[in-house]
């Protein structure tokens, strides 16, 4: 519905269904997609760091929810900072202008797990997620914590390794958090990092 209608149902009262699209026009030889391009190159999260809300949110968005539960599961909402959501589109346009990003993707359900497997997937190759270097906001967080969590207003970007420094460069410029969490690899296997281990 282009002019934004709204039909409200009392069924979805105590969990909504929202399905929302944004159109717009741009140049096709200006497109960035998700679909990774070449092992070796790295694999830069950007934008705000990663907490524990949000874990579970896509399992959570589909069930039945009932007012008792609503205090235990609040950390699988997720939690929304506009004015960080648009630093990170002005960072990402700015990447991408530049030519440093060679495709990229926005964490939404599974967070980086999701991301990142999916990204990689769609090329043809694998991953290897070093864990430690996710910046996070919350101490003591565990792989499966880093991983999943959907905390909002962040990017995955694939880099070329000598175009690195100049997407993190532009991270710091826009006063987000960034890093180098991983690499894309030749053997499409998924690999995590977590304090040294493999797992």
């Amino acid at each position: 519905m282009v002019n934004g209608e709204t039909f409200f149902d009392r069924n979805y009262s105590g969990n909504p269904l929202v399905n929302v699209v944004a159109v717009g026009l741009c140049r096709e030889e200006n497109i960035v997609t998700a679909r990774s391009q070449k092992a070796g190159n790295k694999l830069v999260l950007a934008g705000s760091s990663t907490g524990k809300d949000g874990l579970g949110g896509a399992s959570f968005a589909s069930r039945d929810l009932s007012e008792s539960a609503e205090a235990e599961d609040r950390p699988s909402v997720q939690v929304g900072d506009p004015y960080t959501e648009k630093l990170v589109i002005e960072m990402t346009l700015e990447a991408m202008e530049k030519g440093y990003i060679k495709s990229c993707k926005d964490l939404g359900a599974a967070g980086l797990g999701g991301a990142s497997s999916e990204l990689a997937a769609k090329g043809g190759l694998g991953a290897r997620i070093i864990t430690d270097a996710v910046p996070q906001r919350e101490p003591n967080m565990n792989a499966y914590e880093i991983l999943l969590a959907e905390s909002q207003e962040r990017m995955l970007f694939e880099v070329a390794p000598e175009n690195v420094d100049a997407v993190l460069t532009l991270v710091s410029k826009y006063d987000l958090n960034g890093a180098v969490v991983g690499y894309l690899t030749e053997e499409p296997n998924y690999t995590v990092e977590f304090r040294g281990n493999s797992c």
